[in-house]
């Protein structure tokens, strides 16, 4: 797990644009590595903007990217930031699915009786955040919500199995998965725990052998919001720190001997 702390750390990513990143260089020159295969997919809008200048800075070294080798993907819950990105050539609609979490709401709005019991055992009495499509508000527990919809949850394990499967030869290559996140918004942070176990699921019912799976996430903190916009900062430092332990938790599951289980819709 890396972390980013601010708007200047995007050099950081100098590291992950190269060889991490499935790309080697090799006297000034760039080519796609021979090693591995790889899937970049960002969460939420630091993610979204993230793996945009990723993919914008690939093509301006290499050219035609080949994607048979690696793929890019954004998950975010923002209409009009998606649509702003897809009026670019840079992007094919399918790296860049529209989620509108406006289905989220009219979920929580049932009875009860009527909601995945999943969601009445994550979600406080009367909880019920007004959601558009256009994000989910700095809300995690909103950003999580998008897995536990019947729509979303389809569409967002069809669009990252659809990344993985463009990718060829996983007899030789390993899979790398980059997952990056900004984790004082409410999609990412919300999403940063599951999208990792759900990209293992994938990779496996693909066919994909366990041992050449590597997931690799690329984390924002919340300080990064505060080079201006319009965040909360008091929301963007509680999603982060409820994220970050919760991410720590996670990462040390096999040291305690518990297991991650959740519950999707089919």
């Amino acid at each position: 797990m890396a972390y980013y702390y601010g708007e200047n750390d995007f050099k950081k990513l100098d590291n992950l644009k190269s060889s991490k990143l499935g790309v080697t260089v090799k006297s000034g020159d760039t080519a796609m590595s021979e090693t591995s295969r790889s899937v970049v997919i960002g969460l939420g809008g630091m993610g979204l903007s993230t793996v945009t200048r990723l993919k914008r800075e690939l093509r301006e070294r290499v050219g035609n990217i080949d994607e048979t080798k690696i793929r890019f993907l954004a998950i975010d819950t923002s209409k009009d930031d998606i649509n702003l990105q897809r009026n670019d050539d840079l992007f094919k609609s399918e790296e860049l699915p529209l989620f509108d979490n406006s289905s989220v709401t009219s979920m929580l709005r049932q009875e009860p009786q009527y909601r995945p019991s999943a969601v009445n055992a994550m979600i406080p009495t009367d909880f019920c955040p007004e959601l558009t499509g256009d994000g989910a508000n700095q809300i995690r527990m909103a950003g999580r919500l998008s897995l536990m919809e019947i729509g979303m949850f389809q569409g967002i394990t069809s669009a990252i199995s659809g990344a993985i499967s463009q990718l060829v030869d996983f007899v030789h290559k390993t899979l790398d998965v980059h997952i990056i996140a900004g984790v004082g918004g409410g999609t990412g942070s919300g999403l940063t725990i599951d999208i990792p176990y759900i990209v293992r699921k994938i990779a496996k019912d693909l066919g994909i052998s366990e041992n050449r799976v590597r997931v690799m996430g690329h984390v924002f903190l919340p300080n990064v919001y505060d080079k201006g916009g319009t965040a909360n900062l008091d929301c963007a430092y509680r999603n982060g720190y409820a994220a970050l332990k919760e991410i720590d938790y996670f990462m040390n599951l096999e040291q305690i001997g518990e297991t991650f289980e959740a519950e999707y819709p089919l």
